[in-house]
């Protein structure tokens, strides 16, 4: 997602949308979200990394645990961050 921006140096397995004007974190995520296809979603700041390499699976199989959980947030006190994957409720 390119807020203003026009992402460059994307690997071509990953789709991008450029948006000429800055819209804001909210609305540029919303943009964004349908072209979404798969059946997760993960907002990933330009400033953000997992800290660790299996988060993703991780937090997959968190998902499948509880298959009523429609957001995760993660907060690491260490290193005074916070990360959030962002999922739709599945009914």
């Amino acid at each position: 997602m390119g807020n203003g921006w026009d992402p460059e140096r994307i690997p071509a397995s990953i789709r991008t949308l450029f948006l000429p004007e800055n819209l804001g974190i909210p609305a540029g995520r919303n943009a964004g979200v349908p072209m979404v296809s798969g059946e997760f979603l993960c907002f990933l700041d330009d400033d953000s990394w997992f800290l660790e390499d299996n988060f993703l699976t991780s937090a997959i199989e968190r998902f499948r645990l509880h298959p009523g959980m429609g957001l995760l947030q993660l907060e690491s006190p260490t290193q005074n961050v916070t990360m959030i994957l962002h999922v739709g409720f599945r009914a």
